[in-house]
């Protein structure tokens, strides 16, 4: 592709045609954008924003400043990119051009939501929503007036038809009234009947035409009605389900720790949550009791609103075992998690075999003891100045009904300072990606964590996330990803 995208280049150079090589410039930026080269990709962006600026384009310049601005998040240069969104968004609202204003806002809502931004996020991404409707409103009229064209061309194409059959009929009569002069009376007679039948079937004829031009009409504007409500009904749809999913969003949020929280209780830690959609099924959760800090990263069945209803469940079964029970030890809490969670679901009439995965700590801050409990999902540790991974396997059953149930062990491990340990759950090692579409896999993690070793906790956190975006790239997102790293 970038052969011949350089050998296009240099026709459009021998042409002259500036808004051919503008194009062209910035089809190579994507390229490069597209093989994770974010140096050259800036490079050929920039080149392109510049003709696109001495030809005046208002489309173009506003397609590469959020363009450029996708290239600066990935280099991690926020207020940059920040920058060229904003004016990106500026060209685009001037203009009225709903498609680069939604793809502006977008960018936007990621640049704030990476910054913590949230209400900014939200309003950038709300914005980006209105406009992907515009985008549809405008796609739905244009079929309407296709329909209403497509009627006009029948219309004209029958009516010239018509009067081309008249032109000829009348050419017809005069030269059959010059041959019977010679035949008399009768034969006026006869030409006389003839133009009488020939008029009455041009009449009716005419008339069945004119039936079918109405009825093509009235077919059009039955269309364009139904259309027009579709959109409305598709749109009110639209709207109650998102309404309903934020809401959703809202609550889960409610429940989940806040970042001063975590920095508070985890000081030297970091969280990387990814859901899948707007709702996840992994939470994130941390409670103190004493000198003992208790947090957990769990995966609960499903993703989306389905497993989002399912975390509600398995977080307040978690609160419930901690503070209502005054439970510290983690195989003690799953025990008791996992009987609360069962006696909810066992209200419904259904079989409900619904529940969650877990890796669960609970850290003595004055000893630096730490217990620890997990339900298909490990704990990983690395000791100061160690190059391997310690794993504590966990118990091969869910916090949930199952055929097996059994008692969950207690892990006990003496940290020192220095020793850092990850929980996450499992949508991070299964996501497909790379140059092959394959999974990213466990013994994959574990090396990339190893090769992160020597940063900090907070710069851990961004190289784990640019990590699973460079890999996922262009692929659907599978499951939600939820990793909690701390720092001894």
């Amino acid at each position: 592709a970038l052969e011949y995208y350089e050998y296009s280049l240099s026709l459009r150079k021998n042409l002259e045609d500036n808004r051919g090589i503008a194009i062209t410039i910035c089809n190579i930026g994507d390229i490069y954008f597209s093989q994770g080269m974010y140096g050259k990709t800036y490079e050929f962006y920039d080149r392109g924003l510049t003709i696109w600026q001495n030809l005046g384009d208002d489309i173009g310049i506003s397609i590469a400043l959020d363009n450029m601005s996708n290239v600066l998040l990935k280099l991690n240069r926020f207020e940059e990119a920040k920058k060229c969104a904003l004016e990106s968004l500026e060209i685009a609202q001037k203009s009225g051009y709903s498609t680069d204003i939604k793809n502006s806002a977008t960018t936007l809502s990621t640049i704030y939501k990476m910054d913590g931004d949230f209400e900014k996020a939200l309003e950038y991404a709300n914005l980006s929503i209105k406009m992907n409707k515009n985008v549809d409103n405008s796609e739905n009229k244009k079929l309407a007036l296709k329909k209403s064209m497509e009627y006009d061309f029948n219309k004209k194409e029958l009516k010239d038809s018509l009067e081309l059959q008249k032109e000829r009929e009348v050419h017809h009569l005069k030269i059959e009234e010059k041959e019977t002069q010679a035949y008399g009376l009768f034969g006026g007679i006869l030409l006389l009947i003839v133009i009488l039948f020939i008029a009455i079937k041009s009449f009716l004829t005419k008339k069945k035409d004119n039936q079918k031009i109405n009825e093509q009409k009235r077919e059009v504007e039955s269309q364009k009605l139904r259309i027009e409500k579709q959109h409305v009904i598709l749109e009110a749809i639209h709207k109650e389900i998102s309404d309903s999913i934020s809401y959703a969003k809202r609550i889960q949020d409610a429940i989940l720790p806040t970042k001063d929280l975590l920095n508070h209780y985890l000081k030297n830690g970091f969280v990387f949550f990814q859901p899948k959609d707007v709702v996840s099924g992994d939470f994130y959760w941390i409670e103190k009791i004493d000198d003992h800090v208790i947090f957990a990263v769990a995966d609960c069945t499903g993703h989306g609103v389905p497993g989002a209803m399912v975390s509600v469940v398995c977080h307040n079964a978690l609160n419930r075992s901690v503070r209502e029970f005054s439970i510290t030890q983690p195989a003690k809490i799953l025990n008791k998690t996992r009987e609360l969670v069962i006696e909810t679901f066992s209200r419904s009439a259904d079989n409900v075999k619904d529940g969650m995965d877990i890796s669960l700590c609970s850290w003595n801050t004055q000893t630096n003891e730490l217990e620890w409990s997990g339900a298909n999902n490990p704990l990983y540790i690395i000791h100061n100045n160690e190059s391997v991974i310690n794993i504590t396997q966990p118990n091969k059953q869910p916090v949930g009904k199952f055929e097996l149930n059994q008692d969950f062990t207690n892990h006990t491990v003496q940290l020192k300072k220095g020793d850092t340990l990850y929980l996450f759950s499992d949508g991070f090692m299964d996501q497909f990606g790379g140059e092959n579409g394959k999974k990213y896999k466990y013994s994959r993690f574990r090396s990339f964590l190893l090769s992160i070793q020597d940063k900090l906790m907070e710069e851990q956190s961004i190289l784990i996330e640019n990590e699973f975006l460079n890999w996922k790239g262009s692929l659907e997102q599978l499951d939600d990803v939820c990793i909690v790293g701390v720092r001894i």
